[in-house]
């Protein structure tokens, strides 16, 4: 068992990230509290076929069965390969989907909503589907307009879904920073994460993740922290460090004490996009404790829960990259 704070571990991503949140939040229910879903889709819904994950899982949700992605979520706890799906009973979660989203359409969304619904309270459950927004992470004040589709994959809707998704999971905010000190936002050598039996290439990683930690926060005994992963075309290979800067969460961690993740993805002949790897270009495992991205991410939140967790001066006094 690691030793984490109990009820203080979320997660949240966009597209391939959202997918990859979806399985994260599965795959260790029994140490996470609450996530967090823009534009992905249900647990396994790709079931390791490329060719699925491009119809059925995008822009063909009619085909998306839920009743056989609960059977194989049932199968692969039955299998040891992921934590227990009870877990999730208490767990808030929040989701969105643009009605101009034509990358993943909204009834995968929905169909992810139905897929939720088979284990969380369905009080806990948060939606917003009425925002006329295309593919992308929404916010209140920075990105391209709201109905935009186009690099960097961040729309200024007037709407912080980073907010919405830390209100959902912890409940009542602190109002966000009108600005938060860029040197808050710490490098990390990524490749201390990944599992063995696999390197940064095979496991479809980058060399450095990020982590953003808020101006003198004190953590001990209610640390937050929260993974979040970008989506396709998103990560720093990509576009630097927009998406970590940009994405609304650090303006929201400043005042709230949350401590955020930023695993970075590295593009490869197998995944030229550097999505996060939701059909199974990494291994067949991909969707349980066996995956190297989904470990390697786990194996990030425990290591700042051990190492960096406590304070500042904590933090400064330990080599990061």
């Amino acid at each position: 068992m690691l030793s984490l704070f109990s009820g203080q571990l979320s997660v949240s991503g966009l597209s391939s990230g959202g997918f990859a949140a979806v399985q994260f939040h599965v795959i260790y229910s029994s140490k996470l509290n609450g996530a967090g879903i823009v534009a992905g889709g249900p647990y396994w819904c790709a079931q390791g076929d490329l060719a699925v994950a491009l119809t059925s899982c995008t822009t063909d949700p009619e085909f998306i069965s839920v009743d056989e992605l609960i059977d194989a979520t049932s199968f692969a706890y039955d299998a040891e390969s992921i934590d227990d799906p009870s877990n999730l009973k208490n767990q808030p979660v929040y989701l969105f989907s643009g009605t101009e989203d034509r990358t993943v359409y909204q009834g995968v969304m929905e169909k992810l909503q139905s897929y939720y619904a088979n284990y969380v309270d369905a009080t806990l459950i948060r939606t917003e589907f009425n925002i006329s927004a295309n593919h992308a992470m929404i916010t209140d004040n920075y990105g391209n307009n709201c109905e935009w589709f186009g690099t960097p994959f961040i729309n200024n809707c007037g709407y912080s879904a980073a907010g919405a998704i830390f209100e959902t999971i912890y409940g009542s905010m602190k109002p966000p920073a009108k600005s938060v000190p860029h040197d808050n936002i710490k490098s990390v050598d990524q490749n201390q994460f990944i599992p063995d039996g696999y390197t940064g290439e095979s496991a479809g990683l980058d060399s450095l993740a990020y982590i953003y930690y808020p101006t003198n926060y004190s953590c001990d005994s209610d640390c937050r922290i929260h993974i979040v992963f970008h989506g396709c075309n998103q990560s720093y290979q990509e576009i630097g460090t927009t998406y970590v800067e940009h994405a609304g969460y650090n303006y929201w961690a400043e005042t709230n004490n949350i401590i955020v993740l930023y695993p970075q993805v590295k593009a490869n002949l197998l995944n030229p996009r550097g999505c996060w790897d939701w059909w199974g270009y990494t291994t067949e495992e991909y969707a349980t404790y066996n995956a190297p991205q989904m470990a390697a991410g786990m194996n990030m939140m425990q290591w700042v829960r051990e190492n960096h967790s406590h304070n500042k001066t904590t933090v400064e006094s330990t080599i990061l990259v």
